[in-house]
């Protein structure tokens, strides 16, 4: 959830139906199928992911048993990552993602997950943290160097399930506001990270790089971006926008997959 145009009342009713249903449907499916029904493991991309027994919804686990949760993100990043690479991922939601990075950078790799939801994130640091390369932290992450001293977190509404958690931002918060906050100089500074990889994919608060210049690090080759026009003001003209202020900093698109972009530094 970003600043943007306030929304109407039938927006807001409309948009708490369909959360209604959503939670509904979650809660049914959840007593309805036993967990029995589900294989212990699913594989993805090399990597053994828990089925049976893990936190996630009915669809969530569909998806990861056909295969398709994030395949157009775990795509783009099968063409560039490589062993020992160091990675910043900000938006892990249930590790999926992470886990294939952190098998595909491998041993003499790092990995940097910052997820907003306190309940994924925990429960993703009992198997992802089994790789010595991988931290998972709890807060926001917003891909820039530095966020303005104004800006704030309000809010994190993840009633949507663990695939659609918003942060509703604000400037002119209190300090105490921010500490869950996660610039890329914190995460860097924190975990002496040299990120060659940034990997994003935060819901709608990618709109901070409307008003904000990235000044991304000189050792960043490659950026991974999901862009969600549904959820900008501006819609596709905000994803434009944002596309214009990486390639400001130096990038090219390499590729673009529905909403999902690949970004490499020019030469």
């Amino acid at each position: 959830m970003v600043p943007g145009r306030p929304l109407s009342l039938r927006e807001v009713q409309t948009l708490n139906l369909k959360k209604a249903l959503l939670a509904t449907r979650r809660v049914l499916l959840r007593h309805l199928v036993p967990e029995l029904y589900w294989p212990k493991f699913a594989e993805i991309d090399g990597v053994k992911v828990r089925v049976r027994g893990a936190p996630y919804s009915f669809g969530v686990k569909r998806l990861l048993l056909a295969g398709g949760y994030e395949a157009e993100e775990r795509r783009l990043l099968a063409e560039l990552l490589e062993p020992g690479m160091q990675v910043l991922e900000m938006g892990s939601s249930i590790g999926i993602v992470s886990s294939v990075i952190a098998h595909r950078i491998g041993a003499g790799g790092k990995l940097v997950a910052i997820e907003a939801s306190a309940d994924l994130v925990a429960y993703s640091r009992t198997w992802l943290e089994e790789s010595p390369q991988t931290k998972v932290v709890a807060g926001f992450g917003f891909p820039v160097w530095q966020v303005r001293d104004s800006l704030s977190v309000s809010g994190f509404d993840d009633k949507n399930g663990s695939l659609g958690g918003m942060v509703a931002v604000s400037d002119g918060g209190e300090p105490g506001e921010r500490e869950q906050i996660w610039d890329m100089s914190r995460a860097c500074e924190t975990y002496g990270l040299q990120p060659d990889v940034l990997v994003c994919d935060i819901e709608g608060s990618e709109a901070v790089l409307l008003d904000h210049d990235p000044v991304w690090p000189a050792t960043l080759r490659h950026v991974v971006i999901e862009l969600h026009p549904s959820l900008l003001a501006g819609g596709d003209a905000d994803v434009q926008s944002i596309c214009r202020r990486i390639e400001a900093q130096g990038f090219e698109q390499r590729e673009e997959i529905r909403n999902t972009f690949w970004f490499s530094r020019r030469l």
